[in-house]
């Protein structure tokens, strides 16, 4: 009985530590399919060249932001514009979705644990005003400092 009872608590606490694992690799995937897609026009809401910095949000104009459900390719409301906007607040990194013609939606919990995040371009800037890539930087609790560099 005792064995089966040790048992059971390595499997749950096996099973919370995948679940925050997967919990990291998809904020890192959303957070990289966010950043190449970075497009600098057309500008709105004061985003100017795809990013804008504040605090602890990261504003990101990018394409492919469907105003309604529908996402399939070669649908036109899949392909336009919008700002995802990436913030962390209480140790929460959230990201919600505005896409043009349409209403902010609410700030999804992506991450939980995270700490300090910060944003870098890299490289000089192209001739559409954005560099060839960015290099993002943030703290979690379980894994420490993680860094995602990313090419446009």
């Amino acid at each position: 009985v005792q064995a089966l009872g040790g048992a059971l608590i390595q499997r749950d606490i096996l099973a919370r530590r995948d679940d925050h694992a997967a919990e990291l690799i998809r904020a890192l995937a959303l957070l990289r399919h966010d950043l190449e897609a970075v497009a600098p026009l057309p500008e709105a809401e004061g985003v100017a060249f795809g990013v804008r910095i504040d605090g602890e949000r990261i504003t990101l104009r990018r394409s492919g932001i469907a105003i309604r459900g529908d996402v399939t390719p070669g649908n036109a409301l899949a392909e336009g514009f919008g700002n995802v906007h990436w913030a962390l607040s209480g140790g929460v990194l959230t990201r919600a979705v505005a896409p043009d013609g349409g209403a902010e939606g609410a700030p999804v919990p992506i991450l939980t644990g995270a700490r300090a995040m910060r944003l870098v371009a890299l490289g000089e800037m192209d001739e559409s005003h954005l560099p060839p890539g960015f290099e993002l930087t943030f703290e979690t609790e379980s894994y420490g400092p993680l860094r995602l560099v990313v090419a446009r």
